[in-house]
């Protein structure tokens, strides 16, 4: 079983990295160490809420913890760039860097909930183009999917996956 880190414990494990990142310098320094704080702050604006006090405010606030890493810059347009493919890279990326396999660990761990996310209709995008009873099944057919997924260990389609199902429940809120 995984254990939970606390903003605490993620500023900490951080710190080396931040402090070589800083030591890289440049004009304006490298962005992401004010990225990951934008996102500690907004985790620990979850950590003060109590018990079950707001699923819908702990869901923004993670998001917006998550788009504060993922979100980067088009200099040639000189505007964000598309929400989805910007945290698909970033997924990608953090795949490929994940040495310690924590990711593969949480969704194997996490994967009765995973399932449970891709089983849901309401969360699916095909779903709420024609909500019948049709796209309905087709909309659940990912969670049978998901099983084949995990024994091949597609860790990063399943994690887009997942993304773009709490993605569709951040658009309702």
């Amino acid at each position: 079983m995984t254990d939970q880190l606390t903003i605490r414990d993620l500023r900490r494990k951080w710190k080396p990295h931040k402090e070589r990142l800083g030591a890289q310098g440049g004009e304006h320094g490298h962005p992401t160490p004010i990225r990951f704080h934008r996102a500690c702050s907004w985790l620990a604006e979850i950590e003060n809420l109590t018990d079950a006090e707001d699923n819908d405010r702990t869901l923004i606030y993670q998001w917006i913890a998550f788009n504060a890493l993922y979100g980067q810059w088009d200099e040639k347009r000189q505007e964000p760039k598309q929400d989805k493919t910007s945290w698909q890279d970033f997924l990608d990326q953090i795949v490929s860097l994940d040495e310690s396999k924590y990711l593969e660990s949480m969704l194997v761990e996490n994967k009765k909930l995973v399932e449970a996310i891709l089983d849901d209709e309401y969360l699916s995008k095909l779903f709420w183009r024609n909500p019948n009873q049709g796209t309905a099944r087709q909309a659940r057919r990912a969670k049978f999917a998901s099983r084949t997924w995990y024994l091949e260990e597609k860790w990063t389609l399943i994690l887009d996956r997942v993304m773009d199902r709490i993605y569709q429940i951040r658009c309702q809120l």
